[in-house]
């Protein structure tokens, strides 16, 4: 259960990348992360039982492709009209958000290892 709505959240997630983007090649470096995510969601929640780390890392990167995508839409704080350069958002976002991932993966890793 926990794999399927994984994958139905990203595959949201996805579609709000190629909403606010179009659809072209550089969308597929934008959807990266939440390939990743997926990859880590159907490894990490098995038969075997489901590591938090693994859903943490997914909801993490998850949530940083759509905050800087619903910030595009929306036009948050000018983030859209407000620099001839603001696009750039899109070349480095998909490198913050697997770094927030990890950053969130190894925190929760953590605690699951302490909290045996």
């Amino acid at each position: 259960m926990m794999r399927t709505t994984g994958i139905v959240l990203l595959a949201a997630c996805g579609f709000l990348v190629l909403y606010a983007e179009g659809l072209h090649w550089f969308v597929l470096w934008n959807l990266f992360p939440l390939f990743v995510a997926g990859m880590v969601i159907v490894r990490g929640t098995g038969a075997g039982g489901t590591s938090w780390a693994a859903l943490v890392f997914a909801s993490v990167t998850a949530l940083a492709v759509a905050f800087v995508h619903l910030a595009w839409v929306f036009d948050w704080g000018a983030t859209r009209t407000g620099s001839s350069t603001a696009a750039l958002i899109f070349l480095f976002s998909p490198a913050y958000a697997l770094l927030l991932g990890g950053c969130g993966w190894v925190a929760a890793k953590t605690v699951e290892r302490f909290s045996r």
